[in-house]
């Protein structure tokens, strides 16, 4: 399927009606807008003259959702004469009481810690009033960082002391006589002496003064969440009001402009047109011209997946590679088919789907953002069991016991298929699980050779998959480039297949084509390739082969898988349980633990194996990719993009 048919415009439109026609486009949101690149004379064009205002109001209303930390959706829409009013006042009202919270802040630490000072010095009975009345005694009052060493710095000068720790600080009044000031001074620097700097008020007064700046601090914080309350849907609506006005206003930087026009040049899906169109004349009274363009292949079409609602689930697998060009096949809907049946051959069992299918949408219910990731694993799961159900497995486990089998039969009417198995040399009767294949043991012989089933099935399932990429390519270039280079390019590729395939048919005497036949059209194909695609073309043709060997991991990670399981039901659950008694709880703990990893690696193996399937093995058969994605300018797209 290809992505939404485009059609490239070209509108000119008189400057005076420049918001007309901005507005129309926005409400309409089908345009994908081209960016003028200044040629022929043709100037980009210059922001509406609301412009600057519209930035700067914007700017202030982005403060203000900072500084009011408001989380509020959009709801209503408002008129940017309001929006500029009311922001204006608002801001200068947040500014100011955003200065008066710093300033109260301010004064309320420092007056705490005058306050504690103050404490203090009560505490330890000094009259801080007094000290500046002192006439023959000196008063040092102030922190030292290293109070342990004081008295030995100080015994040698007589001394009063008293200290208190005040914040991991020592705060000490010392008083020494007028003439041992200066030696004082010396042993209390080399102790980290820090004096203060004034002395503090009485700590009732201090205390006091602390009341009114927390009282005020508390106004102001109440009066910052009442902003808040009353301003929050006006500030969400306001932004998103702006942001739109800004993106109209800004818009004719895209456009071509003469002395008396815009011209603008974009993409419109095809089934749009005739909206876009009826909008525009109404919009202008028709004054207004409308081209229709010509698309050039190598020219940048923006893309626009357009895939059932099922299949949608899968662009995010399409977009965790790239995006296809806008003229050639979007991968998505083969996705949709192709990579759940790979998942589901590799992990193939009817109880690691179950279990994967019901986590996943217990998952997809927690994480509603992943929701597409999950409904492409859902559909992964789904599939898991469709192929557990062609191999015959249950929880690893392909058969039953005789006496369990027998069990089934006569308890619950479930009567299984009755066999006998060689394990270690000796044969077991078991009773199987219905299966169309058992991929660990069908074999099939090829040159006398006995080859697992499965791997063989995997090789032909590669085969048809590279192929249908051929097919897929061949249209693409068909589509770009004409016929012929569809031809040199992909055809060459299935020639070459035929001419190998007749050789290996005649050298088994199937056919009764010498096998120089054969070797003659393989020969053809490289010339052909060569002339398609040069050199590169020479140089992949080992990797055709070794593409389609490459889809053997189908096979043998379902094999990785199998054994695990066997490894833990049969190597060491079964035997313990065997035993009886206490083994059977730890025999349980080893199913849990064992088959816990195996859908760990499940989950894990199939899904990169079958995304490396698809990016390196299929792409590089047709897909290109460097899509641009489909932006239109305008209101939905604003919405969808919130």
């Amino acid at each position: 399927m290809k992505p939404e048919e485009m059609t490239k415009i070209r509108i000119v439109t008189p400057k005076s009606l420049g918001n007309a026609v901005i507005s129309a486009l926005y409400n309409l949101s089908t345009l994908h807008v081209k960016q003028h690149q200044a040629e022929h004379n043709l100037q980009n064009g210059s922001p509406l003259p609301a412009s600057e205002e519209l930035s700067k109001t914007w700017l202030k209303v982005r403060t203000l959702k900072n500084e009011l930390n408001i989380q509020n959706p959009a709801k209503n829409v408002i008129s940017t004469k309001q929006i500029h009013k009311v922001t204006e006042q608002l801001y200068n009202d947040i500014q100011q009481m955003k200065t008066k919270e710093q300033t109260c802040t301010t004064q309320l630490n420092t007056t705490t810690q005058s306050h504690e000072i103050a404490s203090a010095l009560d505490s330890m009975k000094v009259d801080s009033s007094l000290i500046p009345k002192l006439r023959h005694v000196s008063c040092f009052l102030g922190f030292v960082r290293d109070s342990a060493q004081l008295h030995g710095k100080l015994a040698k000068i007589p001394h009063e002391l008293k200290q208190k720790a005040i914040d991991q600080q020592t705060l000490i009044v010392l008083f020494v006589r007028k003439q041992d000031e200066l030696h004082t001074q010396a042993a209390l620097h080399e102790l980290g002496w820090s004096p203060l700097g004034t002395i503090p008020q009485d700590a009732s007064v201090l205390k006091k003064q602390l009341d009114i700046l927390k009282k005020e601090l508390n106004d102001l914080k109440s009066r910052h969440e009442k902003t808040k309350r009353d301003n929050a849907q006006f500030i969400a609506d306001a932004e998103a009001v702006l942001e739109a006005e800004i993106k109209k206003a800004e818009l004719p930087l895209q456009f071509a402009t003469t002395a008396q026009s815009f011209i603008a040049t974009g993409f419109v899906p095809k089934k749009s047109m005739p909206e876009l169109k009826s909008a525009l004349e109404r919009a202008t009274k028709k004054s207004i011209f409308i081209e229709e363009l010509h698309m050039h292949h190598d020219e940048k079409v923006p893309v626009k997946l357009a895939n059932n609602k099922k299949v949608k689930n899968f662009e995010v697998l399409t977009r965790l590679y790239e995006l296809p060009s806008y003229f050639e096949v979007d991968p998505t809907s083969l996705l949709f088919i192709t990579f759940p049946i790979f998942y589901g051959i590799m992990l193939g069992d009817v109880v690691y789907g179950l279990i994967l299918f019901f986590l996943f949408m217990f998952l997809k219910r927690k994480l509603p953002d992943a929701k597409a990731w999950f409904n492409v694993l859902m559909y992964a799961a789904l599939m898991s069991i469709v192929f557990g159900a062609v191999f015959g497995e249950y929880l690893g486990f392909e058969h039953v016991s005789a006496e369990t089998g027998q069990s089934l039969c006569q308890n619950i009417g479930l009567c299984l298929h009755k066999e006998i198995v060689t394990s270690h040399g000796e044969s077991h009767i078991v009773y199987s699980f219905p299966h169309l294949m058992n991929r660990a043991h069908d074999t099939v012989e090829i040159l006398g050779t006995g080859m697992l089933t499965v791997l063989v099935l995997s090789v032909i399932v590669g085969a048809i998959h590279l192929n249908f990429g051929l097919l897929l390519g061949f249209l693409n270039v068909y589509h770009a480039h004409g016929l012929k280079m569809a031809i040199l390019e992909k055809a060459s590729w299935f020639i070459m297949e035929l001419g190998i395939v007749l050789i290996i048919l005649s050298k088994m005497n199937a056919i009764v084509i010498p096998w120089l036949v054969g070797l003659v059209i393989f020969l053809i194909s490289i010339v052909m390739v060569y002339l398609g695609e040069g050199a590169k073309g020479i140089v992949e043709i080992p990797s055709l082969f070794s593409n389609m060997l490459s889809y053997m991991r189908l096979g043998a990670l379902g094999l990785a898988s199998v054994v695990l399981a066997v490894v833990v039901n049969d190597g060491l659950a079964l035997p313990l349980m065997e035993k009886g008694g206490l083994f059977i709880p730890l025999a349980i703990v080893i199913m849990i633990c064992g088959h816990t990893i195996n859908i760990a690696l499940g989950v894990i193996g199939p899904f990169l194996h079958s995304i490396r399937l698809h990016y390196v093995e299929f792409y590089s058969k047709f897909f290109s990719g460097g899509g641009t994605e489909y932006m239109p300018f305008g209101k939905k797209a604003q919405m969808e993009g919130e």
